[in-house]
């Protein structure tokens, strides 16, 4: 399978689309955190008396659409106040959020676009898989909680590459992240940090406004709920978020973290010793295109931990036969991709003796293979 090295009109496209990507999720956050509506109810000061004098109380709703709101008190001029300023900040942020979109609608269809060598399109990842990444990464969970293995992020890998090597074993009609809690070293950028409705809003954490913002929901699914009211755990696998369309979410646990795994979660992952090596290493953070033309961030292991770990899986006894050929391709594709077109992740001697024992042999195969092969770079790394 060839190596299509990306141009410079390509690495331009990605570059605006990163940063617009970014641009957007900063004007996201904000209208999120100041989405909710504030409205002003009149009550009479003595119910049973027809023409009593009525107060004025202002609500902050909780479903403004069923009427339900928490009252903060009779109406006063600093509450007006804060209501008056949530609105005007809250208009100010949707208008903000809508033209960014817009310019990131712009960047995604000249993604789709372009093609690389052969007429080959760049990579991209499942509509409802960016749908997901992107509400996560809006209120925090994407670094901060989870990060996304398996398939989904091939796409990622080329990005860093610069380079299109995963044609034919990238598409996956699943979705699989394992649990981070925090305890992530990206090669670049930052974790998305846990949310901070107030630092999102641009309010000091003193405002009057900040202790009425809209909170993160507590659980990944509450978060899918948000998106789809049809997501539910499955009964028989209960590390599985399900929805009525069948697209499937699987939440994964490394061993050395399963005790920080909060029950909030309402998720029941078992842990595995080999999701602690996705954990090694620095992961690696893009904006992605979807199939249908939208944008999200993916945060992905360390290319390196990644290929071994796929190695390893095609010889894992329980894992399915008809997964273990997908798994060995994408594998040894990543390594040669970190060979030739990823000099910021060595693979050294050094490199092999610090991995985990289960990995040194799959490393140990794939150097004795690549032995005398040329590199698949076309020029000399521009580091």
């Amino acid at each position: 399978m060839p190596f299509l090295e990306f141009n410079d009109t390509l690495r331009v496209v990605l570059a605006n689309l990163s940063q617009q990507y970014d641009a957007w999720l900063d004007s996201a956050r904000r209208a999120a955190s100041l989405d909710f509506v504030f409205q002003i109810k009149r009550l009479p000061r003595e119910p049973l008396v027809s023409d009593a004098t009525p107060y004025q109380y202002l609500y902050r709703m909780t479903d403004a659409g069923k009427g339900l709101g928490n009252s903060l008190g009779r109406l006063t001029p600093e509450l007006a106040a804060i209501a008056a300023r949530q609105r005007e900040l809250k208009s100010d942020a949707i208008k903000e959020e809508r033209e960014r979109l817009t310019h990131l609608e712009n960047l995604c269809r000249q993604y789709r676009a372009l093609r690389i060598g052969q007429g080959v399109r760049l990579g991209v990842i499942a509509s409802e898989a960016a749908a997901i990444l992107r509400l996560m990464d809006v209120y925090g969970f994407l670094g901060h909680r989870y990060m996304v293995v398996g398939a989904n992020a091939m796409p990622v890998y080329e990005i860093e590459a610069n380079a299109r090597f995963a044609m034919g074993v990238d598409a996956t009609e699943d979705f699989d992240m394992t649990w981070t809690s925090g305890k992530l070293d990206l090669q670049a950028g930052t974790p998305t940090p846990g949310w901070d409705a107030a630092r999102a809003a641009g309010v000091a954490t003193d405002d009057p406004l900040a202790q009425h913002l809209n909170e993160s929901p507590r659980s990944l699914r509450e978060l899918l709920k948000r998106l789809d009211a049809t997501y539910t755990k499955n009964t028989e696998r209960t590390f599985q978020l399900r929805n009525r369309a069948g697209y499937e979410v699987e939440v994964l646990l490394a061993q050395s973290i399963a005790h920080e795994y909060p029950k909030s979660e309402q998720l029941s992952p078992i842990p595995l010793e080999e999701q602690d090596w996705l954990l090694l290493g620095r992961q690696v953070s893009h904006a992605v295109v979807a199939r249908d033309g939208s944008a999200a961030r993916m945060i992905a292991p360390d290319p390196r931990y990644f290929a071994l770990h796929k190695l390893w899986l095609s010889e894992k006894p329980s894992r399915l036969a008809t997964k273990r050929p997908k798994d060995f391709n994408q594998g040894m594709l990543v390594l040669d991709a970190v060979q030739d077109f990823m000099p910021q992740f060595p693979l050294t001697e050094n490199f092999h003796d610090n991995l985990p024992k289960p990995l040194q042999k799959h490393f140990a195969a794939w150097s004795k293979s690549r032995a005398g092969k040329p590199s698949a770079r076309r020029e000399a790394p521009r580091w």
